[in-house]
């Protein structure tokens, strides 16, 4: 999956013999949001030294700002179809988060007590801790986090963790 601000083409470089450039199945079409992308290997062969994803931007020598890109739950598979949407490892269904991506605030929809809540940063990190938090509708202020990726990890009563992933723009 890839979250991209601008559309353009995306590839895989196969260095070695042959060296190829495969671009992927589907386009890109979505802007700021999460999406799929598929690239298919199935007809390769040979020995490939260094596999290289580039995100192919148009120019971005030309671009004044810094561009994020984040690429996330690469999975290799003779499937298909594969796995889509946002990895969220919820056990008993016991979280609902959103707006995902939040700008200032998220929602955890709780379906029953937990002993903590912790937002962590890609480093891991805690960037915010929070202790008995009781079942229901919490709403979080992140709006003091840098734009980025973040882990939200929930640990019931039982020790029994659930995570999910938060983009904040």
């Amino acid at each position: 999956m890839v979250w991209k601000p601008m559309i353009s083409p995306l590839k895989f470089k196969m260095e070695g013999d042959p060296t190829l450039e495969i671009e992927s199945m589907n386009a890109q079409t979505e802007t700021e949001g999460w999406q799929d992308i598929v690239f298919d290997f199935s007809s390769l062969t040979g020995d490939y030294g260094v596999v290289a994803f580039m995100p192919d931007f148009v120019d971005p020598l030309a671009t004044a700002a810094d561009v994020d890109m984040y690429i996330d739950n690469i999975q290799i598979t003779n499937s298909p179809n594969p796995i889509s949407g946002i990895w969220n490892n919820k056990y008993d269904n016991a979280i609902s988060l959103y707006p995902n991506p939040c700008n200032t605030s998220v929602n955890i929809d709780l379906t029953k007590d937990m002993n903590s809540v912790v937002i962590s940063n890609l480093m891991g990190q805690k960037v915010l801790s929070m202790e008995n938090v009781q079942k229901g509708t919490v709403n979080i202020n992140v709006s003091f986090l840098n734009q980025g990726l973040y882990f939200i990890t929930l640990t019931d009563y039982n020790n029994k963790m659930s995570s999910a992933k938060l983009l904040k723009n």
